[in-house]
């Protein structure tokens, strides 16, 4: 299956989480880090990369290391999701870990 934008994702995803009673909080949180990666230019699943996960980190100077802890645990699962569907050929923590 090829790339697919984004946002069709982030639906998906969000359906799915909600749909199995999974935490509000989680798909909150999952909101965010979507609209992040759109910010610095992600369009579509293929473009989660190692490099675009370092321009979102590099958008946020006043969050620190640990701030970013949970927000690239959840990242990691998205990427891992995106992989499995076939929307990412790489998963880039799979590449340099979280």
């Amino acid at each position: 299956m090829p790339s697919i934008p984004i946002t069709r994702f982030e639906r998906e995803v969000i359906e799915n989480y909600l749909g199995r009673g999974k935490s509000p909080r989680t798909c909150t949180q999952f909101h965010q880090i979507f609209r992040e990666l759109i910010a610095v230019g992600v369009e579509k699943t293929s473009h989660v990369t190692d490099t675009a996960i370092t321009r979102w980190i590099a958008a946020w100077p006043e969050r620190t290391p640990v701030t970013f802890g949970s927000p690239l645990r959840a990242l990691s699962s998205l990427c891992t999701r995106m992989k499995k569907k076939g929307y990412l050929r790489i998963d880039p923590f799979d590449v340099d870990g979280i």
